[in-house]
């Protein structure tokens, strides 16, 4: 899948694009928008090794350009809860919009400002 997604969308392309080619891997090819392990792996492993291309060439760590996205002085960029109701201790996921708030005013209790699930 790789070399597949490279030699049609990585190859010849600029490097520091890395977010255009993501976009261009996920919504260009048959295979992005049908997803899968095997896809996803496969523009995961393309989508790191941009990463670390462009932090290579800015000599800087790699979430030094990633940080870039967020607007100067907003502070660093948040990281949302994307495992709402899947605990170790509760492994089923939340149903009903009570269970949802729990899980919400739980993240937020751990410090969480974001939150990302599919009701």
């Amino acid at each position: 899948m790789v070399k597949d997604l490279a030699a049609r969308f990585v190859i010849s392309a600029d490097p520091m694009q890395n977010e255009k080619l993501w976009e261009n891997m996920f919504r260009g090819s048959v295979w992005g928008l049908g997803g899968g392990p095997v896809v996803y792996g496969g523009m995961s492993a393309i989508d790191e090794a941009l990463w670390d291309i462009k932090g290579k060439a800015l000599n800087v760590p790699v979430y030094v350009p990633s940080a870039a996205r967020s607007t100067p002085n907003s502070g660093p960029m948040p990281v949302n809860c994307s495992s709402v109701g899947r605990t170790n201790t509760d492994p089923k996921p939340a149903v009903k919009p009570e269970e949802y708030a729990e899980e919400a005013l739980r993240a937020v209790s751990q410090g969480h400002t974001a939150i990302k699930w599919t009701p």
